[in-house]
């Protein structure tokens, strides 16, 4: 069940955190009260982070913009919609691009850097061969921070070369 924003106040109040990560179990923007807690914690003084796939933003990119959050930390994974879908199984990927490239207008005509954007790529068999092309599209889509994570560490060694030779 998710947390309520009056547990959330609760919590926070006895707390009051310097930064705050708003995840848990699942998907944040399925809380219906996340924008209210994100809202409250950064009125408050908190640096307020919140991991997403970002597949539901479109719905909420009027919240997201005014909500306090500092910045959004978006798992994608891909560099383009054929990988995306083969490592996520569903085929948001044009959904995410649409919905960053949106919410980078609202800040502008708003005349705001936050959020700031990280997108969160693990590394794997599926997509190791496109780290160049996902740098590109984050500079496209004007990202603040790329994060790379090794999702498995068998067998990279054998794909270094062609890294390598893609890098150059």
């Amino acid at each position: 069940e998710a947390m309520t924003f009056e547990s959330f106040k609760y919590h926070y109040d006895q707390i009051k955190p310097r930064r705050i990560i708003l995840s848990g179990l699942g998907e944040p923007l399925l809380n219906h009260d996340i924008f209210k807690m994100s809202s409250y914690a950064g009125e408050n003084g908190s640096v307020v982070n919140l991991p997403s796939n970002f597949t539901l933003a479109g719905k909420y990119l009027d919240q997201i913009h005014g909500s306090g959050i500092s910045q959004i930390k978006v798992s994608i994974d891909a560099a383009n919609r054929d990988t995306y879908q083969k490592i996520r199984g569903v085929d948001e990927f044009d959904e995410i691009v649409d919905a960053i490239k949106t919410l980078n207008h609202l800040k502008i005509a708003a005349g705001l850097r936050k959020p700031a954007i990280r997108f969160n790529f693990a590394v794997q068999d599926e997509n190791i061969e496109e780290l160049v092309d996902f740098v590109d599209l984050s500079h496209r889509l004007k990202v603040n921070t790329i994060y790379f994570q090794y999702l498995e560490f068998v067998g990279i060694e054998d794909r270094k070369p062609k890294l390598v030779d893609k890098l150059k």
